[in-house]
């Protein structure tokens, strides 16, 4: 009996041991992920501010989610919004102190690219899913291939060069049709983003300056 009770005791001390290195672990990622959300965009010079998710809007029409920042904290309609991995859409519109994002695989939002394989300049373009992003117009000679990596090109005056956008999963060619098919994988996890980062341009500074 004495064994039992201190086997019980062991297992009881090795679980609270385990939840306090789980949480543990949990901080860690957590610190770890507000780091990379911070540095993903550290070569940029332009203001940063972590925020985060409060609602989800998602369906074929209408892919947004609402962020806990606003004009309180300069927030203007524009800004790129990102995560720790890539693009994930612009600020529509702004609230005292939240915001709405349209999602880069909204069906309204397209977002000007290049290959980063041999900087090719193409558009992605949302079609309502979460998994998935279109380039539209694509001529069966381009160079582009399954696998290749979609940064942003700088153009556009939303997004700044070189961010992550979606890597090409599918290429269908078919001579009878003018364009060929590409769908690409957002490199941003669209279906679990919980923190983001908003950027500012170096312009939109220049213009708060001036105020």
């Amino acid at each position: 009996e004495l064994l039992l009770a201190q086997n019980a005791s062991l297992k009881a001390k090795q679980l609270e041991q385990n939840a306090k290195l789980l949480e543990f672990q949990f901080l860690q990622n957590e610190n770890l992920k507000l780091r990379a959300l911070l540095n993903s965009s550290a070569k940029l010079e332009s203001k940063k501010l972590v925020t985060k998710i409060l609602s989800i809007h998602s369906n074929t029409y209408n892919q947004q989610v609402v962020i806990n920042k606003g004009f309180l904290d300069n927030v203007v309609e524009g800004l790129a919004v990102v995560d720790d991995l890539g693009v994930v859409g612009k600020v529509i519109q702004v609230g005292s102190s939240t915001s709405r994002v349209l999602l880069m695989t909204d069906n309204t939002h397209a977002i000007p690219v290049r290959v980063l394989r041999n900087n090719i300049q193409t558009v992605v373009e949302g079609n309502g899913k979460l998994n998935q992003v279109e380039l539209p117009h694509v001529p069966h000679s381009m160079d582009i291939r399954v696998g290749d990596i979609l940064v942003s090109s700088g153009l556009g005056d939303i997004f700044p060069e070189g961010l992550p956008v979606a890597t090409v999963t599918n290429i269908e060619r078919d001579e009878s049709k003018p364009f060929s098919k590409v769908y690409a994988q957002p490199i941003a996890q669209l279906d679990r983003i919980r923190l983001l980062v908003l950027l500012w341009s170096q312009q939109t500074k220049v213009n708060e300056n001036d105020e």
